[in-house]
């Protein structure tokens, strides 16, 4: 009789493989987890430790525009008329936080960071709300100012023309002959006033010295000393309305500071609850 070979011992049993394999598959598993975790944990960390950085960045930017307001509010009101610019900090950090960053993922690492509670909740909710509301601050600061500037400068323009039409008409006065013969200390006045600001070599843009020393003047002896006639009439309501540029000039300057003074209150004040609400997240994230 023929015997077959019991090759058993030589194979695993079913049983052994299948152990194996699902050993093996756990193993797989727990591992790629393990390094998914790992992964995923380090993303979060980068992620709070990035807007950490920007944080810090922003808050100390944001104090030194509160810094360039307020002292560009107190040069306007000292001279209304001068061509001041404001400083402006060049950080785009707040733009990163508010625009650019995955705001998603920032709220999901730190619910992860601080768990999920309501006062986590809430404290990235306000931690937010100041970011947000920084930068539409600092967006329509710059909007006021571009604003600001613009209409001084359309101002100045129309005193500037308006300056050169009141020259026309004093120089029209003194070919005149019969304001010579009529008026001839007005004559007299207006060329010698004019005279005396173009020897200096300055012209209509220089509005102080323009206003006090030709404007103002002028506008006065007329009022107080001359009769009305054409032209002396066309050289008073020219005065006039230089007058009332002059005064517009200053007004706006003058409102213009108070709110570059409003602006300095509420970016710092702005900033430093934001430094307040981040104030945890900056110490875990030195």
């Amino acid at each position: 009789m023929i015997r077959f070979l019991d090759c058993s011992a030589f194979y695993p049993s079913f049983t052994a493989d299948f152990i194996n394999a699902w050993v093996c598959a756990v193993v797989s598993v727990a591992g790629a987890y393990f390094i998914y975790w790992l992964s995923i944990k380090r993303i979060r960390q980068d992620r709070l430790k990035y807007v950490t950085v920007l944080l810090k960045s922003f808050i100390a930017s944001t104090k030194s525009q509160s810094t360039y307001c307020s002292d560009h509010a107190i040069a306007v009101k000292q001279n209304p008329f001068a061509n001041f610019h404001l400083k402006f900090d060049a950080n785009k950090d707040i733009k990163r936080l508010s625009d650019k960053m995955d705001q998603e993922g920032v709220y999901h690492a730190f619910l992860w960071k601080y768990k999920r509670s309501p006062k986590t909740y809430g404290t990235f909710k306000d931690l937010y709300a100041y970011i947000d509301f920084l930068d539409s601050l600092m967006d329509d600061l710059i909007k006021t100012n571009q604003r600001s500037m613009e209409y001084i400068w359309q101002r100045k323009k129309e005193y500037q023309i308006a300056f050169n039409k009141l020259k026309a008409h004093i120089q029209r006065l003194t070919l005149d002959g019969h304001a010579n013969q009529n008026n001839p200390n007005l004559v007299k006045f207006a060329e010698t006033t004019l005279q005396h600001f173009l020897n200096k070599e300055n012209d209509g843009e220089n509005v102080v010295v323009s206003y006090t020393e030709v404007v103002d003047p002028l506008r006065k002896y007329i009022a107080q000393n001359e009769s009305p006639s054409p032209l002396v009439t066309d050289i008073f309501l020219v005065s006039d309305e230089l007058t009332a540029i002059y005064q517009g000039i200053s007004l706006q300057a003058k409102h213009n500071a108070d709110d570059y003074d409003n602006y300095a209150k509420e970016l710092n004040e702005k900033a430093g609850q934001l430094d307040i609400a981040s104030k945890q997240l900056q110490e875990d994230f030195k």
